[in-house]
């Protein structure tokens, strides 16, 4: 294992983000604090923030769009659920999951300019580098 995915949200982006929505920090956030350090100490790459827990199943187009020009330095992780179909079974294990809508707003050529735009690069955690050791 050379990564990890760390569930670390920021409120204060999501706040200026959707000013009009209520966001608080989740009390787990100072164990994620803590456990950075500790996986940072062990070589291992994590990412700085993540954007969709709060939305988890409705990262759309719009959202994506609002959210781009707020994203801190940083590796900030999307978490998106893209498909291009539906089944059953997705219905009844992800209900108002929207997919298909996530997976159109990553192919969207509005989200594509403003990422360009906002000089975003796009990265996978293997194209990542070793994270170094914060205190």
């Amino acid at each position: 294992m050379k990564a990890v995915r760390l569930p670390s949200e920021p409120a204060r982006v999501l706040r200026c983000a959707f000013p009009l929505e209520r966001y608080s920090a989740p009390l787990y956030s100072p164990w994620i604090r803590r456990l950075r350090r500790r996986l940072r100490r062990a070589g291992l790459v994590v990412n700085d923030n993540i954007f969709g827990l709060a939305w988890s199943g409705s990262m759309v187009e719009q959202r994506l769009l609002r959210l781009l020009p707020f994203l801190p330095a940083g590796v900030s992780e999307l978490y998106l659920h893209p498909a291009t179909s539906t089944s059953p079974t997705l219905a009844t294990t992800m209900p108002g999951y929207r997919q298909q809508e996530e997976f159109a707003a990553l192919l969207s050529p509005a989200v594509k300019d403003l990422v360009a735009r906002l000089g975003i690069r796009l990265v996978r955690y293997r194209d990542l580098s070793r994270a170094p050791i914060d205190s």
